[in-house]
């Protein structure tokens, strides 16, 4: 007998081979069950580490007490609530950056701006279609927001900007300044500064390049006075605006082109100096004893130093020494209290006082921050911070979990082709049944 006949007899000689009813199905069905827990033990670790947060910011007392800057500024989460309505009541902090979350599902360029609270520690984010930040009321009752109005023009133009006042209080927006964008408030809150840029081209700034400055008095928003501050020398920063009105609005100090000018409520240059990489100290820079102020830097680029000039001249004035700050971006004062000034410098909101060592740190911002302004009206008084209080917003944590499921898809479409692939790699090399 062949071998081949000997391997065909035992082949029809062995026990037929019974397989269980319903095999293939149980094992399908426990494959499914595995992978469905997998699953949700994954979405159970992604979501009690959220859940926990939420739920701890939820039980957590908002501190409360009297308005001032809270004593430390927290990073706000993804989900925290966009600012609804406005009424979330006047804010200490006003600051932007990577750290602040972006606007989901925004198919635009808007911008992110966290806002804290002035009197407890609530955070809420308010989105802007201009530039970002917000330029914060001495109170912190009002927040002026840069906008753009491209009317589906498709380019834009310096005529659409606009300016928006949000009272944080009551919730009421309107509208205070049309081809403007904000810059900042006077001392006393009476009166804001808008500016329309030249950025681009027009009739309007034809010649020579030149600023539109308007002063707008508050609260009524009526345009008092405008001057065209002209740029016959573009340097590098001159996309920034150093400017600071007088404490009675008839005189407007301005940095640009390197020099230091000041003009009257005619439009008309009432002095002007050459002041080199020098900048006007702040929107605070004027003394109520007709002094000055500006920022010295020295040596450049390298620390800053707080001196003064004669407010009705541009001639130096002898006064006690400020400490430096160092930093690559100019510092600028928001305020006074006596001597000591307060200035925002990089990360940091810090007092200056004649004699002092070393500036003292009054206010830090998380890292990542780019800008951020305060109530100016409270520099000086510093609340303790308490937990803090986001709110909920559920459209970020939805697109997360849309990006989280884009990417399980692929990831579960190429296994699906792997395991394709491999299925019928095995198919074609099974072999076949022996011939009866």
């Amino acid at each position: 007998m062949t071998l081949p006949d000997m391997l065909r007899s035992l082949a029809e000689t062995a026990p037929p081979r019974s397989v269980p009813p319903g095999l293939f199905d149980q094992a399908r069905r426990r494959h499914r069950r595995r992978w469905a827990a997998a699953l949700a033990v994954l979405m159970v670790l992604a979501g009690s580490g959220y859940g926990a947060i939420l739920a701890a910011d939820r039980r957590a007392p908002v501190a409360a007490g009297g308005p001032g800057l809270p004593g430390e500024v927290y990073d706000p989460p993804v989900w925290t609530a966009e600012l609804d309505g406005g009424a979330m009541g006047p804010a200490a902090v006003a600051f932007w950056g990577d750290t602040v979350p972006e606007k989901p599902f925004s198919f635009g360029f808007p911008n992110s701006t966290a806002l804290v609270g002035l009197s407890s520690d609530t955070y809420r984010i308010v989105y802007t279609s201009g530039d970002p930040g917000v330029v914060l009321s001495p109170d912190g009752r009002t927040a002026l927001l840069a906008e753009l109005d491209l009317n589906g023009a498709g380019s834009m133009t310096a005529d659409d900007w606009r300016t928006d006042a949000l009272d944080l209080v009551t919730g009421q927006r309107r509208t205070v300044a049309t081809r403007a964008e904000p810059v900042s408030w006077s001392a006393d809150g009476r009166h804001l500064l808008v500016v329309k840029p030249y950025y681009w081209p027009d009739a309007g700034t034809a010649g020579v390049p030149a600023d539109l400055v308007t002063v707008v008095a508050w609260p009524s928003a009526t345009e008092e006075w405008s001057v065209r501050v002209e740029r016959p020398r573009a340097v590098e920063g001159e996309t920034y605006h150093y400017l600071a009105l007088s404490p009675d609005a008839s005189r407007l100090a301005v940095t640009t082109s390197e020099q230091l000018r000041v003009y009257g409520r005619d439009g008309a240059i009432q002095w002007q100096r050459g002041i080199g990489s020098d900048l006007l100290a702040g929107p605070a820079a004027w003394r109520g004893d007709g002094r000055l102020a500006v920022m010295r830097c020295a040596p450049c680029p390298g620390d800053w130093r707080v001196e003064f000039v004669d407010a009705g001249t541009g001639d130096p004035v002898s006064a006690a020494t400020y400490p430096a700050v160092p930093g690559p971006r100019p510092p600028r004062t928001i305020a006074w209290r006596a001597d000591t000034a307060y200035v925002v410098a990089g990360p940091q909101l810090v007092s200056l006082s004649p004699g002092g060592a070393a500036p003292v740190r009054v206010l830090s911002m998380p890292p990542d921050v780019l800008d951020f302004t305060v109530a100016a009206d409270y520099v000086d008084t510093i609340r303790a911070a308490g937990p803090p209080a986001f709110g909920f917003n559920p459209l970020p944590m939805v697109r997360q979990a849309l990006d989280v499921l884009r990417v399980a898809a692929c990831v579960g479409l190429v296994v699906f082709l792997i395991w394709r692939v491999r299925r019928r790699r095995i198919e074609r090399t099974q072999i076949p049944p022996a011939p009866s």
